[in-house]
């Protein structure tokens, strides 16, 4: 269980879509494409550990513990083509890891968790997030403060899109 029950309630949804193999059809801008979520086992005890220690909000390592990733709007018919994705364990720490190494172009603090294919990693700011107000940065380089529910609710609830941010306009 999470702090916020919202993103319980959520990830159950989500669940439920995934298990019951329900098809969402998702403009693509030239048609419609069947799409649907894919979410993956939690992460262990030792994994959340090391999330906190990168300083990573509550909210985002409560959502990890519930499925280490998530696939949103992935299409049916190749796994490759997905409107969003929760990065897993494994990938923040790839992209974490990278990032370390490039800190000319990626500033201290700023943790990759959330990838929007064709635009580019949601990231977020760990010097200024609260365990239930994330800072996310996002690709454009806008900042957007919101919880981690707020942050999946409204990609979800406009079929991928973020729709404040200037690269939507």
């Amino acid at each position: 269980m999470t702090q916020d029950k919202r993103i319980d309630k959520l990830v159950q949804e989500l669940t439920n879509f995934e298990n019951k193999k329900f098809v969402y059809y998702r403009w693509s801008g030239t048609q419609f494409t069947p799409t649907h979520f894919r979410l993956s086992i939690g992460i262990t005890e030792l994994q959340q550990s090391q999330l906190r220690a990168m300083a990573l909000p509550s909210d985002y390592i409560d959502l990890l513990m519930l499925t280490n990733g998530i696939k949103l709007f992935e299409d049916i018919n190749s796994k490759s083509i997905f409107a969003g994705s929760l990065l897993s364990f494994d990938e923040v720490l790839t992209n974490n890891g990278f990032f370390e190494k490039h800190r000319d172009f990626v500033k201290e603090g700023n943790i990759p968790v959330f990838q929007i294919q064709d635009i580019g990693l949601v990231l977020i700011n760990t010097n200024k997030s609260k365990d239930d107000t994330i800072v996310f940065v996002l690709p454009d380089d806008s900042e957007k403060e919101m919880s981690m529910y707020s942050f999946l609710n409204e990609f979800l609830l406009y079929a991928g899109n973020i729709p404040s941010v200037s690269w939507m306009d």
